[in-house]
């Protein structure tokens, strides 16, 4: 699976509801021990990242994925159900930048994203 593939994967399962198809979107994207170190919250293995919040709005990559070794980045942005950017308090894009490192069996095991535009 190509990184851009693993990203996009890991972002469509957090507009799945169904419990069985989001565990399987994730087994293919990210290993049994992923960490997910958000903005509010750090999630340790596929179980907790799968019992992660679902919402309305959905996770979209805004960039080519760069790789270097197995270290990947990453422009993401939220948009609500109808694709308009999310808006800050600020009147920004909610959205910035997402790290990730790739094991060797090819999944996520680390994915960290950022908040606001690259420093």
């Amino acid at each position: 699976m190509t990184p851009a593939a693993l990203v996009d994967g890991f972002f469509e399962q957090h507009s799945i509801a169904d419990p069985a198809e989001r565990a399987g979107v994730l087994a293919n994207v990210i290993t049994d021990t992923a960490e997910f170190h958000g903005l509010q919250v750090r999630l340790i293995g596929r179980e907790q990242i799968q019992a992660g919040p679902v919402g309305a709005n959905h996770l979209v990559r805004t960039s080519r994925v760069q790789q270097r070794d197995q270290w990947i980045r990453w422009d993401w942005e939220y948009r609500n159900p109808d694709g308009v950017p999310e808006r800050a308090p600020d009147d920004s894009v909610y959205g910035g930048i997402g790290i990730g490192r790739i094991a060797e069996d090819g999944r996520l095991d680390l994915i960290v994203p950022f908040l606001g535009n690259r420093p």
